[in-house]
């Protein structure tokens, strides 16, 4: 058995150019495998989640004993006047980083983050620790609502019942069409089942599941043949004379699939 060694070849830092790699003129030995073969490198997306607001973030909060200004709830409010802290907020439970001031019906909470494309997402995720309820909004929009009346609430309103689960992250699925490219805002109101409650509690995460990576395809002169070469082996090559159609489909074709020029235009395209 004979090792042969590209020189120059790193796998590692290769272009994402294809690049072949053929067996000729062999002596005195059988080729039992392909004679031709492609690295091809392609990049992709990270598949985690993206957290765009991790648990214990920093939040503006509000913890006066009275409703803040209407419209808090807003993308466009001005919080700049709020206090800064970081989550977990609360008193009581001796878990707290940021104490709130005990004795209050409600407590207030405002954070923006940053989506570049909203498209590139699939699911919206809240975890929403809260004692003893809440709402959570996603740009004005009431996408999470526990253990608290419906409608609209107002600074005395109390939470419903003291629930035993204060310490646990309630989980949710919220619209992705609720998004907006560039800058977005949760706001939280967080409330007491009474304003002589011995303790309070609020943090949230906000995470986001990218969509599939969209397939890549890739036409490369390789001397006389054309060389296509795409991702995602759920992907059937097609092939149209022009882009209006009408589409048929390779059934053969597998990446790499060398496609021999002939006089007519050819179209080609990935259908899942």
């Amino acid at each position: 058995r004979t090792v042969l060694r590209l020189p120059g070849f790193d796998p590692a830092s290769a272009p994402s150019l294809p690049i072949a790699v053929s067996l000729e003129a062999l002596e005195g030995a059988e080729l039992t495998g392909l004679k031709r073969l492609f690295y091809v490198g392609f990049s992709f997306p990270p598949a985690g989640p993206a957290a765009w607001i991790p648990k214990k973030s920093e939040w503006r909060y509000w913890e006066e004993a009275r409703e803040p200004t209407n419209g808090w709830k807003q993308l466009s409010f001005d919080d700049s006047g709020w206090k800064t802290g970081q989550a977990q907020f609360g008193f009581g439970d001796g878990d707290e980083q940021t104490p709130v001031a005990a004795g209050r019906n409600a407590y207030y909470f405002r954070k923006s983050f940053q989506v570049d494309d909203p498209t590139a997402y699939r699911g919206l995720d809240v975890s929403f620790l809260r004692d003893d309820g809440g709402v959570v909004y996603l740009n004005g929009t009431d996408i999470f609502r526990s253990n608290i009346k419906n409608g609209l609430l107002r600074y005395a309103d109390q939470a419903t019942l003291s629930t035993p689960d204060e310490s646990v992250y309630l989980k949710t699925n919220a619209p992705l069409s609720l998004l907006l490219t560039g800058l977005n805002q949760i706001a939280v109101e967080v409330h007491q089942v009474t304003n002589t409650s011995a303790d309070a509690s609020f943090d949230l995460q906000l995470s986001a599941t990218p969509a599939p990576a969209r397939p890549l395809l890739h036409l490369i002169r390789t001397g006389g043949p054309m060389l296509l070469i795409w991702t995602g082996a759920e992907f059937s090559l097609e092939v149209a004379p022009s882009a209006e159609g009408p589409w048929s489909t390779l059934p053969a074709a597998k990446s790499p699939w060398l496609a021999t020029p002939s006089a007519d235009r050819r179209f080609y395209r990935l259908r899942e």
